[in-house]
Formats: structure tokens, sequence, C-alpha cells
């Protein structure tokens, strides 16, 4: 055990007034203090290194400056993720630790080379939690800093693809190791404040199961699959701290070793000086001892599936994840609600991401991306083991990021899904639209549009909460809208500084809301910051009260053979095709038309509908033609990954519109028969995928240019922040949410907010036009001044 000398007088002292035996006992509520900054730290090391990754590979593509030090974390977070996350992450340790004040005692001060931190309060040590968290910060910058200088380098200069997929696999090594070290250590000081340890940090060096070792040896491959092959000349333009794979992989696991136990033990303790500790590999024993509203472990392993976890067990014991590997357990008993937050990771925002979206049968607006950042909510309520949990949509009414707003004032929050809400939104237009994500921008072939995937009724879908597999429905109606622009297809919302946080401290850039305020709700990285208060003007909407699109959202995978009759050429195939009786329903069977109502699946659109524009017909497995065609674009005007997204034919093309010359190729991309895609089950980050049919709009030179009506797949990649539904401040501890209060329920009142009908059309203000038409119909500002039903 160490003692610093700053806090021996206080234990002593303590322990004279309370007798030895409780000298060193925690209280509930420390113990729920400590997991929330041990929570915090591993969740902010993982942020810190992926704003990191992403810096080193979009500077060494060169779409950051080389003048960029990667190496700092706040530099590399040019986007401010990493800095909004941390100010979410003090408020929730200062909430947290109300009524832990005595733990202070184990930060005396904030160490070099973060003792700069201390704002000299009212001692020269830390003096509060908010405090304690802006240190740790500060030393996680240092010690991921290090560790991306020896493990990722400092290249100075652009860098061959090859390099850089050695690069981020690296890294993807590292923060596996970072996060293994991150769940032994708190994992381990759990279980010993749960016997009543001693509070100083007792678990350096612990790897009792394995998931050290394990991580340190994925590193190894990873580096010497995806580097071993690379001559040592190239290897050393990372200026990394070996120019062979041997030598990188044995450097990169001896910081990521060295700065992760560092970083989980500040989690518990500060010492006056950093600790130098090596960790070790041998196994501690073999008991553990839970407390009673937790899962006892049984010792035996269920598999190799880890993180799936899905491997069988005896008796009444179920498989689970337990951070580093799967272990048979038995169930608790019981299983606390929980709201799950997610976050998008769109796919060109953040390192390794897997989200992708494809449209239509063309192929010219497949692989596009998707805003960053922007969030859902789910609550969660699951039986008593959590593997069977039904999934509903958290509106999150007043909360700044919430998707739900009014349709005469995008501005004001509601919190009723696709209905009246009158006390909210007024009696003159009372629709409170819920969306899922902002405008989506989809920009091709000279036809961009603005898409706002309205939700239609509440989600419906089952998870497991403890391994992250997802079953989930997501009915949406989607508003296609002419876009802006080649170069900005949705409304921006410019100069807003704090996305997320209420203040809209941007301006509406196009669209109904053109010149009003704005908060940022994400960011496209190609087409800027889009936000819910800057909707596109209704007046550019080409596809009537939405095309009805249902995303069959799973964790495991997806597929759709073509059985339907194309229109060309004569005997193909095509997956999907359009309801006889509601054209804004597209279909892969006449079972889906005749369950809706809606005729036969026999109808086409104004376009001929084919397999694919592939020369031949020929399309590869990989999702692209086998031998053309090859499409050429603009190279001022690119995606983060340097594809093309303004069409040409001669560099006067490209002049004409100030996109510099046509000199980008790219080889047309196809759905391939049959079309399949695979998520991946995971507690923190869960990939879920679908595959859908995509209507027709009534603008010709969209469903020519994607393909309309035709296939779409969307493969969705999140970050979750799992909460207690009883306490959105209180992170869900696993397995079963023990730490959540009860959940309390109230009763409310029916109020106008679900019995006052919408208002006809023509009665409604111009030109926030929602009112109710018949049939497939919208309410639509016409040129005379009034809203009058069109379409259907």
């Amino acid at each position: 055990m160490r003692i610093r000398i700053t806090t021996t007088f206080l234990v002593f002292t303590l322990a004279g007034l309370l007798g030895a035996d409780q000298a060193h006992a925690l209280t509930p509520r420390e113990m729920a203090c400590r997991e929330t900054i041990a929570t915090t730290v591993e969740k902010d090391t993982r942020l810190a290194w992926k704003v990191v990754q992403r810096c080193h590979r979009d500077r060494a593509l060169g779409k950051r400056s080389l003048s960029d030090n990667c190496n700092d974390a706040v530099e590399a977070d040019n986007r401010g993720k990493l800095v909004r996350a941390r100010t979410t992450s003090r408020s929730k340790v200062v909430g947290a630790c109300i009524g832990a004040e005595t733990l202070l005692a184990q930060y005396p001060s904030c160490p070099a080379p973060a003792a700069s931190v201390d704002d000299g309060g009212s001692t020269g040590g830390i003096d509060d939690f908010d405090e304690l968290a802006r240190c740790l910060f500060a030393l996680a910058n240092d010690g991921i800093g290090e560790t991306s200088a020896a493990a990722l380098g400092d290249a100075d200069q652009r860098l061959l693809r090859a390099l850089v997929d050695c690069q981020q696999s690296v890294g993807r090594g590292v923060i596996g190791l970072l996060r293994a070290h991150a769940a032994e250590g708190r994992r381990c000081q759990r279980a010993s404040d749960a016997e009543g340890g001693d509070p100083d940090y007792s678990c350096e060096g612990v790897d009792s199961r394995g998931g050290i070792a394990r991580a340190r040896g994925a590193l190894s491959d990873l580096v010497f699959d995806r580097c071993g092959f690379i001559p040592s000349e190239e290897l050393s333009k990372l200026n990394a701290c070996s120019a062979d794979a041997s030598g990188l992989a044995d450097c990169a696991q001896n910081m990521a070793d060295e700065h992760g136990a560092e970083l989980i033990r500040n989690a518990y303790e500060l010492l006056d000086s950093p600790a130098t500790t090596t960790t070790s590999t041998t196994t501690t024993s073999t008991t553990t001892t839970t407390t009673s509203t937790t899962t006892t472990t049984m010792g035996t392993a269920c598999g190799s599936s880890f993180p799936q976890c899905n491997g069988d067990c005896a008796g009444a014991t179920f498989c689970q994840d337990t951070g580093a590997k799967c272990e048979c357990v038995a169930p608790s008993g019981s299983c606390e609600p929980a709201t799950i937050l997610r976050s998008l990771n769109a796919r060109y925002g953040t390192p390794s991401s897997e989200t992708q979206l494809s449209t239509g049968w063309t192929g010219k607006t497949h692989v596009v991306d998707v805003p960053d950042d922007s969030l859902d909510a789910l609550d969660v309520t699951c039986d008593e083991n959590c593997e069977n949990c039904d999934v509903s949509y958290n509106k999150r009414q007043g909360d700044p990021t919430t998707t739900c707003r009014c349709a005469g004032s995008p501005q004001t929050t509601c919190g009723v899904i696709n209905g009246s809400d009158v006390a909210s939104c007024g009696s003159v237009n009372p629709t409170c639209n819920c969306y899922y994500g902002p405008g989506l921008a989809i920009s091709s072939g000279g036809t961009p549009v603005c898409v706002l995937n309205k939700i239609r009724q509440d989600y419906d879908g089952v998870m497991d909460l403890r391994t992250g597999t997802y079953e989930d429905v997501i009915k949406l109606s989607s508003l296609v809208h002419v876009g802006i622009s080649q170069f900005a297809p949705c409304p921006t919302c410019d100069g807003d500084t704090t996305p997320g946080d209420g203040v809209r401290g941007g301006s509406c850039n196009g669209g109904l809301q053109n010149g009003q305020s704005c908060d940022v709700h994400g960011t496209h990285r190609t087409f800027g910051p889009t936000s819910f208060d800057c909707p596109p003007a209704s007046s550019s909407n080409i596809s009537g009260s939405g095309l009805q699109i249902n995303l069959n959202l799973t964790s495991g995978t997806r597929s759709l053979t073509a059985a339907l009759p194309c229109d060309a050429p004569n005997g193909a195939l095509c997956p999907c095709r359009v309801c006889s009786g509601n054209s804004q329903l597209g279909c892969t069977s006449d079972a889906e038309c005749t369950a809706a109502g809606a005729g036969l699946c026999t109808a086409g659109g104004d376009v001929s509908i084919q397999p694919n524009q592939c020369e031949g017909g020929l399309c590869g497995s990989d999702g692209s033609c086998t031998t053309g065609p090859v499409d050429k674009y603009c190279d001022g005007a690119v995606h983060a990954d340097g594809r093309g997204f303004v069409s040409c034919t001669t560099d006067i093309d490209c002049s004409a519109v100030g996109a510099g010359a046509c000199t980008v190729l790219d080889l047309r991309r196809c759905f391939p028969d049959p079309i399949v895609l695979t998520g991946r089950p995971d507690r923190d980050n869960p990939v879920t995928a679908a595959i859908f049919c995509i209507p027709p709009t009534t603008n010709i030179a969209v469903n020519q240019t994607a393909g309309l009506p035709g296939p779409g797949t969307f493969q969705i990649d999140v970050d979750t922040d799992v909460r207690c539904q009883s306490d959105p401040d209180l992170p869900y501890e696993y397995p079963d949410g023990a730490n959540c209060p009860p959940l309390v329920t109230t009763t409310t009142t029916t109020t106008t907010t679900v019995t006052v009908p919408l208002p006809a059309c023509g009665s409604t203000s111009f030109p926030t036009c929602g009112g109710t038409c018949p049939g497939a119909q919208a309410c639509m500002p016409s040129v005379l001044s009034t809203c009058e039903c069109v379409g259907g």
C-alpha cells in the first residue's frame, strides 16, 4: 500500500474518530462516485484516442495541415467533440460525487505535467471534483500524446494509402490495449471496494482475466499484418518509435501498457509523482466476491465469440461479456430500465467507422456519408436477465439535442411522435415531428437533394442489453427536397461554436429559416454543419407526405435476393418495385403491399427499373461494376476519401462551377444479387444494418440519377452511452443496473396534446402549412400564398 504524506494525517485521524475497522470502508455514495470517475476516464481515453487517430489519418491524406500537432488531443480536436464530451463528463462527475467529498483525500494535488490545472482555490491542491476532472483530462492529454507520438509518429509528409492503413491499424491495436487496462483496473478495484478494502488503488499489474494479455497479442497481430510487408524506408516516414514492424509493435505495446495503467490508476488516486509500473500477466486469486445485487461469476468460459458471448452455459446460467472474455454467470433476478443515448459515427467523421448509405440501382448515390454526432435516445425495459428488452423512442422534450420539433416553429421542442401537440406547438399548427437525424445532404449527377427522415411512429424492436444485439424497427416518412446547390444540398447552420448546447450561436444559411439563429445538431464532413433549426423550404418538397421507408435494423445479417421482373433488360430480376395502390410505398413482394392494403408489388415510376448500370450488367460481389463504366468528377469538390460528386466530361465543366479540373475517376458501384449487409453486436459500439426499398419521388431527374424506385442499404455505426432510466445522470452499471434508483411511475392526465385534431389544410398559416389532407396528399404552400393539398 502506498501512503502519501499529505493524506496520512487525515487517514489516521479518521481512524481514531471512527474506529480502526471503519477507517477505510467506503460508503455506497463514495463507491458510486469512484465508479463514475473511472467510467469517465475510460470513455474519455477512448474518445481522445479516436480524435488523435482521426487527425493523423486526415493529416496523412492531405485533409489537414502538416503543421497540425495530432499528438495533442486538444489541437487534434478541430471539431470540438472532445471538448463537448469533457464538459458533459465534468458535470456527471460533480453530480455523482455529491456527498463523497472525503474521497478528495485520494487526490491531494494534480501532479506534473498537469500541475498548472490547479486553479489556486482554497488550497494549493485539488479543491473539488470539477478540478479533479480537469486534472484527469489534462493527464490523459499527456499520456495519450506520448503514446501517440511513439505508436503513430509525426509524419512530415503525405503518406501512401498502405502506410496510412498501417498507421491506423497500429492505432486500433493501441486503443484496444488502453481499454483493456481500464476495464481490468476498474473491475478489480470495484471488487476491492465492495469488500471494504483500502481506498488506495490496489490493482496495479492485475490481469486476472487475461484481457490485457490478449490485447497485447491483438496489437502485435495488427502491426505485423498491416505493417510487416512495408519496407523500412517507407515505414520510417511515420517518424514513429521504430522503422520496422517488430520494433513498432514492441514500443507501441510498452507505451500503451505504461499509460493505460497510469490513466486508470489516476482515476482512483493521484500520486505526487507518476509511478513506474510493469503490468504483469500473473493471475490473481480465482475467487471473485460480488454484492448481492450483481451476478456471481461461475468461472466457466462459454465460447470464443467475445464480445458477442453467445456460447452455451449449464443450468440457469447464461453467457455474459465481462469486459475481457465470455463467462457463465447466474442472473441476479432483476434488471433496471435503461436509457441509451446513441451518437452516430459518420463514415468520414470517425476512424474505421462502418457507417454507409447507398440508394438506388444506378450506383451513382452509393456509399454516401451522413451527418456525424447526430443523436437519438432509446428507452429499454427488459426481463429479469436483461436479455429480452423492449425498445421505444425517448423524445427528450426540452433537451437541446432532441429530434422532436414543432412543424410551425422548428426551434421549439415538442413531445408527440408524428401528431398534434397543442401544449408545445400552439393551436395554429400543432403538428409535432420527430426526425431520424437532421437534414441528410446527397449530391450526385447535378441533382442534389436534402432529405428529412420523419419518424412515423414509435420505435419497435428488441435488444439484449448485456451483449448489444439489436433488432430495431424504425418506420420513416422520407421528405425529399430539391437541394439548394451541388455544394450545399441542405441548409447549413453557420457560425455556431458549440453544437448541441441549446445556445443558438449560428445562423441558418438557406431554407425555410434562412437568417434565423440556430444550434448545430450534426456535421457533414463534405456539406457542413446542419441543424433541426434550419429545415429546407417546404416548397422544394418532391415527395408529397413522404416516401415510406421501413428500416428493419439488425446487428446480425440482412439479405435481399432479386425476385421481381425488371423493366429492362428482358428477363432480368430486380429486388424492388412499388405497390400499385400506394406510389409512396416500395416493396419486395405482393405480400408487403397486400398487408398494407396497397395492391400488388407491380408498379414502377417514371424511370425504367433495371438491376444496375454496369457495362453488360456485370456487378461484382464487392459492389463495384466489374468492367465499368468509369465516372469522371471534378477534383475541386471531393468527399473526405477523395471521391468526387460533381460530374464532368472535360475540365471546362469543372471550371464553369469553380470546381477544379476533371481528373477524378471512380468505378461505378452497384448492388450485387443477393444484397447482403452485416452488423455487429456490441454494448459500447454496435453496428446495425438495414436493406429496404425506396419509392420514386415526383422529380424525374432525381429518379433517373439515383435509380428510383430501387433498393437502399444503411449500415449505422454508433457509440452508446447507457444511463439509468430512473436517473439519466447515472451511468448504467452492468450487468443489471444495480446502481439505478427505483423507477418511479407517475400518473399523467389526458391533455389536448393528443385529443385536438390537426386543422384542415386551408386553415393553417402560410407558409408553415401542416394541416390534414385526403389520401397521400400533403399540405403545401401555393403560389397564391395559401395552404393547399397537393400530390397524391
